[in-house]
């Protein structure tokens, strides 16, 4: 019935999970990591589905797939002007 100290298990808090996963996607440097950071955004989007309020969850949601389509686009930029010169 009850679980000892070292089984128990606790989400961290879902807004500081959110701002780790930002730092994450601001720290890319290359479009593969922005493919890792996707992975990581699911993850969250797994992670705390049905355990936050379904209005917050998909605000933040929406949040991390602007930021990670906006990395994507700066990274995509940075390229071509590269690729152009």
């Amino acid at each position: 019935m009850f679980k000892k100290k070292e089984e128990q298990t606790t989400l961290p808090h879902w807004g500081n999970a959110k701002n780790w996963v930002i730092k994450v996607i601001d720290s890319c440097t290359k479009t593969r990591q922005i493919t890792t950071a996707r992975r990581l955004m699911c993850c969250w989007s797994d992670q705390y589905y049905n355990k936050i309020d379904g209005f917050i969850f998909r605000q933040v949601e929406r949040e991390l797939q602007m930021k990670l389509d906006n990395k994507w686009e700066e990274l995509q930029q940075k390229r071509y002007v590269v690729k152009g010169e």
